[in-house]
């Protein structure tokens, strides 16, 4: 599998991070991640400060729903929770039910 760096830019720094480049393919302007571009710089990879979690749900099928994990921009958390910006939307071509703040109750 191929992979991608990818960063949010935090109030400071720009947090950075590498993994599948199908992790965040459809939503990560919704989630305000960026993909790096060779020569990006400013970039820092294990920080202690990372930013928030969200879980993705999406419908599985035969009512099971399948969560996946990702890094979230934390100006966008009310726009994903609040306002239900990805509900509905495909992600690895199945419909999300959800998007939770990772650790939270409720799916």
């Amino acid at each position: 599998m191929a992979t991608s760096i990818y960063y949010i830019e935090m109030k400071t720094f720009k947090y950075g991070w590498k993994g599948d480049e199908e992790d965040y393919k459809g939503i990560a302007s919704a989630l305000g991640v960026k993909t790096a571009k060779p020569g990006d710089k400013g970039i820092v990879y294990g920080a202690d400060t990372k930013p928030p979690r969200v879980r993705v749900n999406v419908d599985a099928g035969s009512g099971r729903t399948r969560a996946y994990t990702r890094f979230c921009d934390p100006d966008n958390i009310e726009d994903l929770i609040i306002d239900e910006k990805l509900t509905g939307d495909k992600y690895k071509g199945k419909t999300i039910t959800s998007v939770r703040v990772a650790g939270s109750s409720g799916r």
